[in-house]
């Protein structure tokens, strides 16, 4: 796969409809792959976070994860939300992983869109979206 230079990632991000973001097992991480998204057959939280989120945000949310140093945006530490924010807003949380990728500002995809198609039904979608709300309020540190 050819390089991806890094002005245009943040518009192939956000065009990116249907793809889940992988890094490759480049030594140095110098790309990413666009695969498909991938049905899973769980619908918990920690499942779908790992399979859909943690390839950007971390395995422990912290922004860490395998494709983060490629983005122009780092994902934000989510375990932090509580002590940036005050509280955790659930309906905030949810409606950032829904439709903030329809930003072409943003490098997060539209998760609502992804989801939707990959299973053929907006309310697993909207299942596992809320779902992965909940997980990560239960990674929120003090």
């Amino acid at each position: 796969m050819a390089r991806v230079d890094s002005r245009v990632l943040g518009l192939a991000l956000s065009a990116a409809a249907l793809v889940c973001l992988v890094a490759t097992s480049v030594p140095a991480q110098s790309r990413i792959e666009y695969v498909p998204a991938k049905r899973i057959s769980s619908i918990q939280g920690a499942d779908v976070y790992e399979a859909y989120c943690a390839t950007c945000h971390g395995p422990a949310a912290q922004g860490n994860g395998r494709a983060a140093s490629l983005l122009r945006v780092r994902p934000p530490d989510l375990t932090l939300i509580v002590v940036r924010d005050g509280r955790f807003d659930r309906m905030h949380v949810m409606n950032h992983c829904g439709v903030v990728g329809q930003n072409a500002d943003s490098p997060m995809p539209s998760w609502d869109s992804i989801l939707a198609d990959t299973y053929g039904e907006r309310k697993y979608a909207q299942l596992a979206i809320h779902n992965v709300a909940v997980y990560v309020e239960t990674l929120q540190r003090d």
